[in-house]
């Protein structure tokens, strides 16, 4: 119950070896998140733009708890992890230019598009929370494409363009 762990002296450089080793992929078809802080605001292709901390949470959103140590009562207890905001969710998917998006305390959303994802040459659909809300064809742009690129570096998440819906 330190700060400072004393394995991390062993366990650090095996911690390179196993990074090295790991293989990711920004356009996996379905993406669940959950965050109470707009800092960390996405995954891969989705970003979450703005919440709705008013609204009540979706019937499948249930806000994650942990099982802590409090040493003041000597006992494990369930605290709420977003313990200073309420938390937002999403669960989404994508197949055949096909976007479903289920939300949670999130106002508007931002999908990014890749042609390693959709077809540009046919329309893209999304659905938000049942409803479509997006039936259109998307075009590259290529001032999005160097922006987002020179921002993040990301040789495999080259995005071409991005659709930001309101969800409600």
């Amino acid at each position: 119950y330190k700060h400072y762990d004393k394995h991390l002296q062993l366990d650090l450089p095996h911690s390179y070896e196993w990074i090295r080793g790991t293989n990711r992929s920004p356009f996996q078809k379905s993406i669940t998140w959950e965050s109470s802080d707009l800092t960390n605001s996405g995954f891969d292709w989705l970003r979450v733009v703005q919440f709705d901390t008013v609204s009540n949470a979706a019937s499948w959103h249930t806000e994650l708890n942990t099982n802590a140590y409090i040493t003041k009562f000597k006992a494990f207890m369930d605290l709420p992890y977003y313990n200073l905001n309420k938390s937002a969710a999403i669960k989404a998917y994508y197949n055949n230019n096909v976007f479903e998006l289920n939300t949670s305390r999130v106002k508007e959303i931002q999908l990014l598009i890749s042609p390693v994802m959709v077809n540009l040459k046919n329309p893209v659909v999304v659905r938000i929370n049942g409803k479509k809300v997006f039936n259109r064809k998307v075009m590259a742009d290529k001032i999005f494409l160097l922006n987002n690129f020179t921002s993040s570096f990301d040789r495999k998440a080259l995005w071409v363009t991005s659709i930001n819906l309101k969800t409600n």
